[in-house]
Parts: structure tokens; C-alpha cells; sequence
């Protein structure tokens, strides 16, 4: 288990990091809509605001 967590890991991190800013960026471009666009976003994934 350890051999699979250490094996890339500078290349697991950087993709882990991409990850977070892209997801980051996502989320900052869907609070940029309406109101009523948020609702329906709310309405389909409540959790992501």
C-alpha cells in the first residue's frame, strides 16, 4: 500500500492540485448567475453551496 501512495507522488500531487483549482474555478463560475439560475443549480446539488 505504501508502494502505491509514494510511486508518483510529486505527479499525483500536482493533479490533486489542478483538481482543486479547476473545481475552485467551477464553483466561482456558477455564483456568477442569476438568482434563479442558482436556484435550479441548488435545487440538483444541494450540497455545493
Amino acid at each position: 500500500m505504501r508502494r502505491f501512495i509514494i510511486k508518483n507522488f510529486w505527479l499525483k500531487l500536482v493533479a490533486l492540485f489542478l483538481a482543486i483549482i479547476v473545481w475552485l474555478y467551477v464553483v466561482g463560475e456558477l455564483n456568477k448567475g442569476t438568482t434563479e439560475e442558482k436556484a435550479v443549480i441548488h435545487r440538483v446539488l444541494p450540497w455545493l453551496f
